[in-house]
């Protein structure tokens, strides 16, 4: 997948809950899908790209490339490094979507 995919998929994850017509849980199991689709160098890429976004960004693609069980632990640690340890992202996901999200402090 090329770069510009890449910043596609990050966007849709930025603008999350302005996406008509779904809830915010239907569009994390596809954005599952499509990250499973992805090679380790894209997801690796992808992680890259995400810190230019904005930490709600951030805490979104880690809790979906944890669910995923993605292998790449050095860059989601950093991932999760660069977020403020007290913020609470609302995003209003239920958690039998995303089983790991108070790790990410999403709500």
């Amino acid at each position: 997948m090329e770069s510009l995919s890449l910043l596609r998929l990050l966007d849709a994850i930025r603008y999350i809950k302005k996406i008509p017509d779904t809830t915010v849980g239907k569009i994390c199991i596809r954005l599952m899908a499509l990250l499973r689709e992805l090679k380790t160098s894209e997801q690796i890429k992808l992680i890259k790209l995400a810190f230019k976004y904005s930490s709600a960004t951030r805490a979104l693609l880690g809790v979906l490339l944890r669910e995923i069980d993605c292998k790449i632990e050095t860059e989601i640690r950093d991932l999760k490094d660069s977020l403020n340890p007290i913020t609470v992202y609302n995003f209003d996901i239920s958690e039998n979507v995303l089983s790991n999200s108070k790790y990410w402090n999403i709500k």
